[in-house]
């Protein structure tokens, strides 16, 4: 009983952690919009996570029409971070996160659409977040196979989370992103 109190103390800290971090860069990023049919926000507030990705040394993907998709698979996925606390509630995003995002990705100048989906084998959620844009997630989550698209997304450095909507269930499956000239 010890330990299990102890793991949500931790996850607490490790989540309030985040959230000052996020508050901090937030005040410093740019804020603009994103053409997309799906919820989105003006703030940044995802920027300290994409940096933690970065740090990590996980590869970054570079999307273009001659690598124009990729897929990863996502293996026992236990996110712990509230979505809700990622995105600060705007939008609402359902879900528990991983700290890092799943899937770093660049775009070049001139993509028409990016398309995410992901199809899991437990309900689960879907937030793409591009660095100085907007936070986006999947409005029908969570579920078994959310996904999303974007219509004229800018140009630069997008992160990919994949959540879980249960805490007492993890989460594998195929991510995958593509994108249309």
């Amino acid at each position: 009983m010890l330990s299990q109190s102890s793991g949500r103390i931790r996850g607490a800290i490790a989540a309030l952690a985040l959230l000052f971090a996020m508050f901090v860069l937030a005040g410093c990023g740019q804020s603009s919009t994103v053409n997309t049919d799906v919820n989105e926000t003006e703030d940044d507030s995802a920027a300290a996570v994409l940096q933690a990705y970065r740090e990590s040394g996980d590869q970054i993907i570079e999307l273009s029409a001659t690598n124009p998709a990729t897929s990863i698979d996502v293996t026992n996925l236990v996110g712990t971070v509230p979505a809700y606390d990622l995105t600060q509630g705007n939008p609402p995003c359902a879900g528990f996160m991983q700290a890092i995002p799943s899937l770093v990705f660049t775009l070049p100048e001139g993509v028409a659409t990016v398309d995410v989906a992901f199809k899991g084998d437990a309900p689960s959620t879907l937030v793409l977040v591009a660095e100085g844009e907007a936070i986006l997630c999947d409005k029908d989550a969570p579920g078994l196979t959310p996904e999303m698209s974007v219509s004229d997304p800018v140009a630069g450095r997008y992160g990919v989370w994949i959540g879980r909507a249960d805490m007492r269930t993890p989460v594998n499956g195929k991510l995958t992103v593509s994108v249309a000239k």
